[in-house]
């Protein structure tokens, strides 16, 4: 489905074709698909500014249709599908309530014709809940894909219980998950129940998830008597990868990953996890665990100063919970007399792991400064009796309007060690930037590199593979103020289809767009 817009771009690029017209502010295309479980796709696809929007319907063999919807950010490469069913009854009929396909695809104009084939994820939903998943193919409806796949998302008849048992996991934590499991038709295991935390608080709501085939597991439980995170937090998620097995009618399990913790709302720590069923359960050997705050609000509360070369100043109040984080909320200033912009900021002990995050509270289109940045790196940081050091690095990138900008690089210290201003542009300025552009993405055969710088100076402009090496240098020289453009020939330099990145370095600063080649 995700090629069907993509190509959209490209023939308006280039012709309009029967079954295309052009309404007000963008155009409308006929387009049609089908996928590897026979259900065929005919929607109508409206273009305007970056955004698709399709209306119709999908032939899913339940002798009605369903309504079909379509989203597409052209500058962003998204797509969502989605299918309703207009008879929904909670599966009873046993057909779904609605489904979902995300994925990638590849798409070619020949002559009047389009060549589509594309490939990604379904999920289904029964009354708001995930009952079966697994993965779609699709051509244009000419080309017509073989009929391969037994999973149609549309159907839940027998998928809601191939069996029905009972499941017992322990963690190191000491929790305790009760659940009741089945699979699927599509062999994904599911589970709902609920987890002991041990402590003598209520159980609290629980679902799990297992992919057999790529061993992905993950985990959920609910706080039904939220506190305000005083002793507990609101919920907490488990991700991670394992081995289960149903060995006639008793499952056997051991599972590891990380998990996050959430109070109102908002992240609120990370860790590991391990896990066994409870037949071989091993000791609790983290006692706090993703469910407990404890003293985890305010272990301590200080405040912090740091300096980047970009000369921004971080104004911080952090404090460190029992999981070892540090969290730290405040504000940046850029120091050119702008008002100062909202920030938080991360440390993991632990991984040495840091990011921090600004927000622009007077955003003006990125005239002058950017909407927001974001950094992430390492850092070594201390806490020295209420005086904390600080020496990191990483990489940043700056948005405007919701895309990404530009990225960079960081390197920043505590205050009381600061540096000089290496990088006086930084994240949040949009003055004096440059951007890179290419047209048609997906490229098939030839493509527009368009650029604009905003003062003289050195421009190089280099396309990179997958594996990180440079395939092409499309331009590297001195440049004058001003726009310029290029023509990329994809057809030259035995170029494979895939996913390339299109690099401008302009005045030592530098701009990413990613493209995809299709031959």
């Amino acid at each position: 489905m995700k090629s069907s817009l993509a190509l959209l771009a490209l023939l308006l690029a280039s012709a309009a074709i029967p079954g295309t017209s052009k309404a007000q502010g963008g155009y409308t295309l006929a387009a049609c698909i089908k996928d590897d479980m026979g259900n065929v796709w005919n929607v109508t696809v409206t273009h305007k500014g970056n955004f698709y929007t399709g209306v119709g319907n999908v032939d899913v063999g339940a002798g009605y249709l369903w309504d079909a919807t379509i989203t597409y950010d052209e500058s962003e490469h998204t797509t969502t599908f989605k299918a309703v069913n207009p008879k929904a009854d909670a599966c009873a009929s046993g057909w779904v309530d609605y489904f979902t396909y995300k994925g990638r695809a590849n798409a070619k104009k020949l002559g009047q014709d389009a060549a589509y084939n594309g490939h990604g994820s379904f999920k289904s939903y029964c009354s708001g809940t995930v009952v079966n998943v697994g993965d779609w193919t699709a051509t244009d409806c000419a080309s017509a894909v073989k009929i391969s796949n037994p999973g149609n998302p549309a159907k839940a008849a027998n998928s809601e219980k191939s069996w029905d048992l009972g499941v017992c996991i322990r963690d190191d934590a000491g929790y305790v998950w009760t659940f009741t499991a089945y699979y699927n038709d599509h062999g994904t295991w599911f589970a709902t129940g609920s987890v002991d935390l041990g402590d003598g608080s209520p159980v609290w709501d629980a679902k799990g998830k297992y992919q057999p085939a790529t061993h992905e597991t993950e985990f959920e439980a609910t706080n039904l008597n939220p506190d305000g995170c005083t002793i507990h937090t609101d919920a907490f998620r488990y991700e991670g990868t394992a081995k289960a097995k149903n060995n006639g009618g008793v499952v056997t399990y051991n599972g590891s990953g990380t998990w996050t913790s959430y109070c109102g709302g908002s992240e609120y720590a990370t860790g590991t996890w391990s896990a066994t069923d409870c037949d071989h359960k091993g000791g609790a050997i983290n006692p706090i665990g993703a469910g407990k705050v404890s003293n985890s609000q305010k272990v301590w509360d200080l405040g912090v100063c740091i300096h980047d070369d970009a000369g921004y100043v971080w104004t911080f109040t952090a404090y460190n919970n029992d999981h070892g984080t540090w969290f730290a909320t405040g504000t940046v200033d850029l120091g050119d007399g702008s008002p100062v912009w909202d920030a938080k900021g991360k440390y993991q002990p632990a991984t040495h792991e840091t990011e921090f995050e600004a927000t622009n509270p007077n955003s003006d289109g990125c005239t002058i400064h950017t909407d927001g940045f974001r950094y992430e790196g390492t850092a070594k940081a201390k806490n020295n009796g209420g005086v904390v050091t600080y020496n990191g690095s990483g990489t940043w990138t700056s948005y405007c309007g919701g895309s990404e900008y530009a990225t960079g690089t960081w390197s920043a210290t505590d205050c009381d060690n600061k540096g000089g201003i290496a990088n006086p542009n930084g994240a949040g300025k949009a003055s004096g930037a440059s951007f890179v552009k290419v047209s048609p993405n997906p490229i098939i055969g030839q493509a527009n590199v368009s650029y604009a710088i905003a003062r003289a100076g050195q421009v190089n402009i280099t396309v990179y593979n997958s594996m990180q090496q440079a395939v092409k240098v499309l331009v590297n020289g001195y440049r004058n103020a001003g726009s310029y453009s290029t023509v990329w020939d994809t057809r030259s330099g035995n170029l494979n289809s895939g996913i390339y990145r299109v690099v401008a370095v302009v005045n030592g600063r530098t701009y990413t767009t990613t493209v995809q080649v299709v031959k």
